[in-house]
């Protein structure tokens, strides 16, 4: 995804109820306003931004088919909620739509062995940093269409390293 809409985002503080009623490690979340109503429903937006994210970055989070083993427990017009888990940490991801007009993307993080994840989360942190922000601009064209946000196919020439 490029322009307009990635610009738009931005990282906000975790307010989300799922971060909020149990503890974390880390938790990021991240912003998208749009031009008009969202016509995309959380596991849709979830879905092409991760689809539209370069296979390199899903082999190096050791999922190169996008979203590889993450379970969906919640997923309706509002919100999608994801779990998934591996020897260092659990990790939830909340897709939510807000308002109309306005997307986050919640990223928490429980680590189960702290001195190791924070080492490997210290480089792999920034990636999912850049990764999160075409995440919740998942679905959208750079300049979005009268009524809302329209889905695109992701860009297959940005899988290249």
């Amino acid at each position: 995804m490029k322009g307009q809409a990635r610009d738009r985002v931005r990282r906000v503080r975790v307010t989300d109820p799922i971060a909020a009623a149990s503890g974390y490690d880390y938790a990021d979340a991240f912003e998208l306003r749009l031009a008009g109503p969202d016509r995309c429903a959380p596991e849709e937006w979830v879905r092409a931004g991760v689809d539209a994210t370069p296979a390199w970055i899903k082999r190096i989070a050791g999922n190169a088919d996008g979203l590889g083993s993450a379970r969906i427990v919640e997923s309706d017009a509002g919100v999608v909620v994801l779990e998934d888990s591996d020897p260092l940490m659990e990790t939830v991801m909340v897709g939510r739509n807000v308002e109309p007009e306005r997307r986050v993307l919640t990223t928490v993080l429980r680590f189960r062995r702290p001195l190791l994840t924070r080492l490997v989360w210290a480089f792999v942190g920034i990636l999912h940093r850049r990764t999160a922000r075409r995440v919740v601009a998942g679905g959208l064209r750079p300049g979005e269409r009268r009524g809302g946000p329209v889905l695109e196919r992701p860009d297959r020439r940005e899988d290249r390293p």
